[in-house]
């Protein structure tokens, strides 16, 4: 029976001895004659049943060997996985002694794999976390009422000013304030609510004031962690220019409206869908927030050595979603770098602590997967594929081309497990419920 030794292990690299019998070598070649006589038509002889002397000589001795010998490194790597319970990772073996083959000796191999490291979890059984909750009140019910009623309200032109709680429709372009440069930051036809929650900071007091027909210029900082790249964190020049300005009639919550409107029972009937609605958004909350602090703690005390080569490769897959989101964008990571001021050396240093805890969580969501036997069911599969449905709006023709692809199964098996082990720790958990009271203003700071 074949066998395999460990003769080191650093920086996630194994450094392993093979030793392959000879019954398993000559399986091997048998497979091979096996294989390749289902391949050739040799006149005395039929398909499928020409002897191995015969094949053997017609396809040469060096030709068979090399064939045999590539199946045989092939095997070995995984003896040597399974035998020492090892797992594999992106990257090229390294032979350190490949003996001559021939059919029915026993072969003695020498490899060093790259493999992902040992890694030792936290009892989570044992943790004790606190966690906040909020309280359904009536200050988040009015609240919730005023972002239902955002989409029934009328916009009305009006001959004014603009106001807080006032609509504007506008256009508007931008520079870099810097080099005068035109910048992609621009729209057409913004629809937007002066004072609404949500807006950029600072937005509000400059489009206040202004009439239909207006102009206006002002300089802006982006926040630093605005979606577009290319213009977070820089300083612009706004141009403005106010096409319309609107009163907003927002309905009142009356027992026609909601009849007629939310086609609902009774008044009575929806203040209690707000109160279920409101509940159940802050148990998902909850549920959020108790699975984060958890993943953050076992994340923090899991024991583990990522090999500096791990970090770097992890970062090469960083830097490549960098340059496909800028690409989408019009842009590409050279000119953001530029921008910025900033080297290639610098941006994949700043990327490091993001890669080691890409790979830190993908290592224990793989260890509690593995100890706690959590599998991705069809069943699985297919709840996921109907979530993508009706969040993203896809079209079952577009789920099934998604299922079709290897890679993206892939990432779905692993989203899914990853769900499933995350709620699977937090479970574990002893919880200490920290409740809070909602308050407006706080939340609209935030």
């Amino acid at each position: 029976m074949s066998d395999a030794t460990l003769i080191s292990r650093e920086n996630n690299i194994a450094h392993i001895q093979v030793l392959i019998s000879a019954e398993d070598v000559g399986r091997h070649y048998r497979s091979f004659y096996k294989d390749m006589a289902k391949r050739f038509n040799i006149p005395g002889f039929r398909k499928g049943k020409v002897p191995s002397n015969v094949l053997r000589q017609k396809i040469g001795k060096e030709t068979v060997d090399e064939n045999v010998g590539s199946m045989l490194k092939d095997f070995a790597i995984q003896v040597g996985l399974r035998k020492l319970n090892l797992i594999p990772r992106a990257g090229t073996p390294q032979w350190h002694s490949e003996p001559e083959i021939n059919e029915d000796i026993e072969l003695n191999y020498e490899v060093s794999l790259p493999v992902l490291p040992e890694v030792k979890l936290p009892d989570f059984s044992k943790f004790e976390i606190t966690v906040p909750k909020l309280n359904v009140n009536d200050a988040m019910k009015d609240r919730y009422r005023e972002r239902l009623a955002e989409r029934f309200t009328e916009w009305e032109e009006a001959e004014k000013v603009s106001e807080i709680g006032g609509g504007i429709l506008f256009h508007f372009t931008s520079t870099n304030a810097e080099t005068g440069d035109e910048t992609p930051f621009k729209h057409n036809e913004m629809r937007y609510v002066i004072g609404r929650e949500g807006n950029l900071p600072g937005w509000d007091t400059e489009l206040t004031g202004l009439k239909a027909g207006e102009e206006k210029t002002f300089e802006y900082d982006m926040p630093e962690n605005f979606a577009d790249l290319r213009v977070a964190g820089k300083k612009l020049n706004i141009k403005v220019n106010v096409d319309k300005v609107f009163d907003l009639n927002e309905p009142e919550f009356t027992e026609e409206f909601v009849t007629e409107k939310l086609r609902m029972e009774s008044l009575e009937k929806f203040n209690e869908f707000v109160t279920e609605s409101l509940n159940q958004e802050t148990e998902i909350q909850f549920e959020q927030n108790k699975q984060d602090l958890v993943m953050q703690k076992v994340l923090a005390e899991m024991e583990t050595d990522i090999s500096d080569d791990m970090i770097n490769d992890e970062i090469d897959g960083l830097m490549q979603e960098n340059e496909q989101t800028l690409r989408r964008y019009g842009s590409s990571l050279d000119e953001y770098l530029k921008e910025k001021g900033q080297d290639l050396k610098e941006f994949r240093e700043s990327l490091a602590d993001t890669a080691e805890r890409k790979i830190k969580l993908f290592l224990a969501v793989r260890e509690v997967a593995a100890q706690n036997n959590i599998q991705v069911t069809n069943q699985d599969m297919q709840n996921f594929a109907l979530r993508l449905m009706r969040e993203q709006g896809l079209e079952v023709e577009q789920i099934q081309q998604l299922l079709n692809n290897r890679d993206w199964v892939n990432q779905a098996h692993y989203q899914i497990t990853s769900e499933k082990a995350v709620r699977f720790m937090a479970d574990q958990v002893v919880v200490d419920v920290d409740e809070k009271e909602y308050d407006e203003a706080e939340a609209s700071a935030e």
